[in-house]
């Protein structure tokens, strides 16, 4: 064998191991199962965090009508409160009209 010949079959050797290097290698079993179960767990959180979305979203609707229930009862309150005190002002008013005109003496 001459030198030429050493060179084409090293070169002929060099590319077959470029080319099995190149090509994708398969997964191995313990791989692909370990790319399962992380896939499996993304989609597992994914499903939580869209849960918690739809949970989030109630809870602003229903924190809404909340707010809006005590924004009603206050408004209640308030106007119990000025009817308590236009209430004490008349019983105050017609004291002091008993007292200066004397009724009852």
């Amino acid at each position: 064998m001459n030198v030429e010949e050493e060179i084409e079959d090293l070169v002929r050797g060099k590319a077959a191991i470029m080319a099995s290097t190149v090509a994708k290698r398969q997964p191995s079993p313990f791989a692909e199962l370990g790319h399962k179960a992380l896939d499996g767990m993304i989609q597992a959180a994914e499903n939580v965090v869209k849960e918690a979305q739809a949970h989030l979203e109630r809870l602003k609707e229903q924190a809404q009508q909340m707010r809006d229930e005590f924004d009603s009862r206050d408004k209640e309150i308030a106007d119990l409160e000025k009817r308590v005190a236009e209430f004490g002002k008349a019983q105050v008013t017609a004291h002091e009209r008993f007292q200066d005109e004397g009724i009852g003496k």
